[in-house]
């Protein structure tokens, strides 16, 4: 009990400058406000989230890596110089 007293203490001393920084000029802007339009096609978007190329997802039991736009796109599937979903293996992980 006696730890418990003085422990709490020390971490709302150690907790409290974190919380009180300001935020930086970045703060409430969402990922489009900061990315420029030029290099957005550098991202896979999903469901209005950006994610990066290599980022790996799950849609039900369909896996999917963002490739990137100098990645050669699947027979039929034309990705204008732009990163996109190539679909891959369930087994990589996608298990419902």
């Amino acid at each position: 009990m006696i730890r418990a007293t003085t422990l709490v203490p020390l971490l709302l001393t150690l907790v409290q400058p974190a919380l009180a920084q300001e935020p930086g000029p970045e703060a409430g802007k969402s990922f489009f406000d900061v990315v420029k339009p030029e290099d957005l096609k550098n991202f896979c978007i999903f469901r209005n989230e950006a994610y990066s190329i290599g980022a790996f997802s799950c849609e039900g039991r369909q896996a999917n890596v963002c490739a990137g736009p100098n990645d050669p796109p699947p027979p039929g599937i034309n990705n204008m110089g732009r990163a996109y979903w190539k679909p891959q293996k369930a087994d990589q992980g996608c298990t419902q």
